[in-house]
């Protein structure tokens, strides 16, 4: 069946459009874990003693709260590389990050737990 002129012209205009507009490259990227609980900022929690002795203490409460020897191994090193970093319970626990010790080779989960449990610790044991 032959073309009407009409659709001919359009077609034609199309080809000739086509060519002046490049084309649109969309990418979709879904953001991953930012290593932050949260973007809500925490007030901040006042924790008395000795803020290395305090790590210490509630890295001990952790592994303390798990039998696991792997989970108690990751508890340790949370403890160890937060005073590595020469962060206090304090800090951590306004800015909710659990993404250094990610990159220190602990599991997710148990740098979000060791992030997450300041202040029941701290209503717990010290006052």
């Amino acid at each position: 069946m032959p073309r009407s002129s009409s659709s001919r012209a359009q077609a034609k205009a199309w080809r000739l459009a086509s060519r002046r507009i490049p084309p649109i490259q969309i990418t979709n990227v879904l953001p991953g874990g930012s290593g932050v609980l949260t973007t809500t900022p925490r007030s901040p929690i006042e924790i008395p003693g000795l803020r290395d002795v305090n790590v210490s203490k509630y890295t001990s409460w952790h592994y303390s709260q798990v039998d696991d020897e792997v989970l108690k191994a990751q508890f340790r090193r949370c403890g160890t590389l937060t005073l590595e970093e020469g962060y206090d319970l304090e800090q951590l626990h306004e800015e909710q990050n659990f993404q250094f010790l990610v990159d220190g080779g602990v599991k997710v989960g148990v740098a979000k737990r060791f992030i997450r449990d300041i202040p029941k610790w701290a209503k717990e044991h010290v006052g």
